[in-house]
């Protein structure tokens, strides 16, 4: 009898994201797969103590960016065994919204996201007489999350009586970063989905102060140095040059067709991306000048090179016939030589 009542729920289920999917012209299978990647987020939330952060495609309405698996970052590494026990534990929710989770991913396929190791869990569900399949990105790690704190916020809806996802969910701001970082640090980049959000990001008029304070915090878990963190960011990287728009532009129709036919030409797309570069590489060099002068205004140590070029300056001084080094000049501007008195005087 339960079996049957899941069954009647399942298939009103798909009846209404089908026919919302057909109103709002997207993709009836990545809907219902967008809405088992939310109850599933439901159930961990629920099963496992560690808060997760969402990323990706389930920052968008799904009418405006159709997905279809669920990618999410943890506070720690959560081990096999643990999401084996929540997705065990979350099967009586799921069934009394019509749903049977059929299968899972006992030990996932590693991954590698942002330079850092992931885990990748393929789900099989059912609803109804439709089968669901899709896959979860799992990372994990406080080093992994954003410069800002993740927003509290619900999600999106598109079918009737569908219940937001309330959740900590990646700010736009952080994943413009990451998309940056991820098309312009690998020129051999496949990963077309990045440059049509970047497109939709730089529409949204983000802040681009934030997005290099995002960017820089991304880059120094690798690299210490502003000056070799704005040497990996050249001015005119070789993706968002014309000859690449070029070269790629039919492969982009291709994947545009099948997966983002609202998007425009691969030129026209390519211009946003850049033009968000730009903005926030400029961000980025004004606010490092800016933090410079401060610590020259502050007095800082002087640097080896800075202690050599007056070290030839004194063999000058020695040179010329003046036995006078005057100790002074090895020191920082804030306790210079006119502001030095010896003890007594």
């Amino acid at each position: 009898m339960a079996n049957d009542a899941t069954f009647d729920i399942g298939c009103r289920l798909i009846d209404r994201i089908r026919g919302a999917a057909c109103y709002h012209g997207i993709d009836t299978r990545r809907a219902t797969e967008r809405m088992l990647c939310e109850e599933i987020s439901r159930g961990l939330s629920k099963h496992l103590i560690p808060k997760h952060m969402i990323k990706g495609g389930h920052l968008y309405p799904q009418v405006s960016r159709e997905t279809g698996d669920l990618d999410i970052l943890f506070e720690r590494k959560i081990e096999p065994h643990e999401m084996c026990r929540a997705l065990e534990a979350m099967k009586p929710d799921l069934a009394s919204k019509g749903i049977v989770l059929e299968s899972y991913s006992k030990t996932p396929k590693p991954l590698w996201i942002d330079g850092d190791g992931g885990d990748r869990y393929d789900i099989i569900a059912k609803a109804g007489r439709t089968r669901i399949n899709t896959h979860l990105d799992v990372t994990g790690g406080t080093n992994l999350f954003p410069k800002f704190r993740p927003e509290r916020r619900h999600g999106s809806v598109f079918y009737r009586d569908q219940v937001p996802l309330l959740g900590l969910y990646q700010s736009y701001e952080s994943q413009a970063a990451d998309k940056l970082a991820a098309v312009v640090l690998d020129p051999a980049t496949t990963r077309w989905k990045d440059f049509r959000d970047l497109s939709m990001l730089f529409a949204m008029k983000l802040d681009a102060s934030l997005i290099g304070a995002e960017l820089v915090h991304k880059l120094r878990r690798k690299i210490v140095s502003d000056d070799e963190i704005m040497a990996l960011l050249p001015e005119a990287p070789e993706v968002f040059a014309y000859e690449f728009a070029l070269d790629k532009a039919q492969v982009w129709e291709h994947w545009r067709d099948k997966n983002a036919k609202q998007m425009d030409d691969f030129t026209d797309v390519l211009c946003d991306g850049r033009h968000l570069y730009l903005d926030v590489r400029k961000a980025m060099a004004t606010t490092l000048e800016n933090r410079r002068e401060r610590h020259k205004r502050a007095g800082h140590k002087p640097t080896v090179e800075e202690i050599r070029q007056l070290r030839v300056k004194a063999q000058l001084v020695i040179d010329q016939g003046q036995r006078v080094v005057r100790l002074g000049d090895y020191r920082s501007q804030e306790h210079s030589a006119a502001s030095y008195r010896p003890k007594g005087f």
